[in-house]
């Protein structure tokens, strides 16, 4: 029997660290700002055209965060925002109470949760 079916079997509990619930705070509460600074910001032009240095046109997104960014790297930005705010977030935190509570499941759940805000 493997070490991981003994783990499961015996009902066993995960050590807490007491450094990981303030790390998933501190991410979760950065995540909340981002992403509603890349939705909610305002401000600057409003879409353009914008020549590069190469002679392309390109369709400047114009507002915002994104203001900078082509329209569809923009859209697919917001988008990103939005799963974060809807799921990244919640998740995190439903992680982080039941990983307190010393759940196994939730500590492995949890490393996913800080891989995706990691890569986001």
């Amino acid at each position: 029997m493997s070490r991981v079916a003994r783990l499961a079997d015996t009902g066993s509990v995960l050590r807490k660290s007491p450094v990981v619930p303030l790390l998933g705070a501190i991410v979760a509460v950065l995540a909340l700002v981002a992403t509603a600074t890349g939705l909610l910001g305002s401000g600057g032009p409003g879409e353009r055209t914008f020549v590069t240095t190469r002679g392309a046109t390109v369709h400047l997104y114009g507002t915002g965060l994104y203001k900078l960014d082509t329209v569809f790297s923009a859209a697919g930005q917001r988008g990103t925002d939005l799963i974060t705010l809807a799921l990244g977030v919640p998740l995190l935190v439903v992680c982080l109470v039941l990983y307190w509570r010393g759940s196994l499941r939730a500590g492995l759940l949890l490393v996913g949760a800080f891989a995706y805000f990691l890569y986001v």
